[in-house]
């Protein structure tokens, strides 16, 4: 009789395990057929089922066949958009591009920059190119930082444009000039870089992403306040800003940020260096997209006070 229901709880948790893999492989399914545009609240209550599965799989000791990931982050837990680089999720991800072949993998060349805002980007660049060529990324990175490319769907053409961009040199443009700007939240718009009479100088081929979003093109109060809702059902609310709105709200902090370097020091009014930025930190806490509330806190997190000099 034992026998007969250890045998039986055996089945069980394969049964649930298979369960298990299925929701992974729809989950992924979804993402590839934009379910999380076209119906996010669908999408979420994936997400939540799917965070639900693994946590009683865990509880229970049940190992899916397939999938080692750790629970899906849902909106509550973490932001759905930009990135977030956790310190124990940078090792890891750095240990999964060591097996990656040497013609594709990268080291960082962004602190040989010396322009703050070409070194954000350098750096965000080469995360994303090494989630991009690593098969065994996390899907919920691959979709939190892609989640507004279509084009990823078309790995083999995309892949020479990206490794072009990843591995430019320091004059070289870190944009292709074909692909649309999102500002979305006003994203690029903050610290404009501006000509010498002073005019501002916005990015180019700057818009909405409607069409991906889904997000209407009318500009009447209604459909202004559907846009608002829409991009906060999508966890794309409040403001946010580029590499170069990044730069310029530390500049507007006392930054002195033309110094390629791991840190940088904020002065006061007085000219006295008050606070150091350790810029790996700053870059390894929060990366684009830049919601303002973010960059705040990282600035808060990663400025402490200078010693004597």
């Amino acid at each position: 009789m034992f026998r007969q229901m250890k045998d039986r709880v055996a089945e069980l948790e394969n049964a649930v395990g298979r369960i298990s893999d299925s929701l992974f492989r729809f989950h992924e399914m979804a993402i590839q057929s934009d379910l999380h545009i076209t119906h996010p609240d669908l999408f979420q209550q994936i997400n939540n089922t799917l965070a639900h599965i693994q946590m009683e799989s865990k509880e229970l000791g049940i190992q899916s066949t397939n999938h080692q990931s750790p629970a899906l982050r849902t909106n509550d837990s973490g932001p759905s958009f930009g990135y977030l680089i956790h310190r124990d999720q940078q090792i890891d991800t750095n240990k999964s591009i060591s097996s990656v072949p040497r013609s594709l993998a990268i080291g960082t060349l962004s602190l040989h920059e010396t322009i703050f805002s070409r070194r954000l980007h350098r750096y965000c660049l080469e995360y994303a190119w090494r989630l991009f060529i690593d098969a065994r990324s996390n899907p919920q990175d691959v979709y939190r930082v892609f989640r507004l490319v279509p084009c990823i769907r078309y790995k083999d053409k995309m892949t020479p444009y990206f490794r072009c961009l990843v591995r430019g040199g320091a004059h070289e443009s870190l944009d292709l000039p074909a692909v649309p700007f999102y500002c979305i939240g006003g994203a690029g718009t903050h610290y404009p870089r501006k000509k010498d009479d002073g005019t501002p100088i916005y990015p180019e081929n700057m818009r909405l992403p409607r069409r991906i979003l889904g997000l209407s093109s009318s500009t009447s109060g209604d459909a202004h306040d559907e846009r608002e809702e829409k991009l906060k059902s999508l966890g794309l609310h409040g403001t946010w800003l580029d590499c170069h709105d990044v730069q310029g709200y530390l500049e507007e902090r006392g930054l002195v940020l033309e110094l390629s370097g791991a840190r940088m020091d904020v002065h006061g009014p007085d000219g006295q260096s008050r606070l150091t930025l350790h810029v790996e930190e700053f870059f390894r806490c929060r990366a684009p997209g830049f919601r303002l509330d973010d960059v705040e806190c990282a600035f808060q997190e990663t400025a402490r006070m200078s010693g004597p000099a």
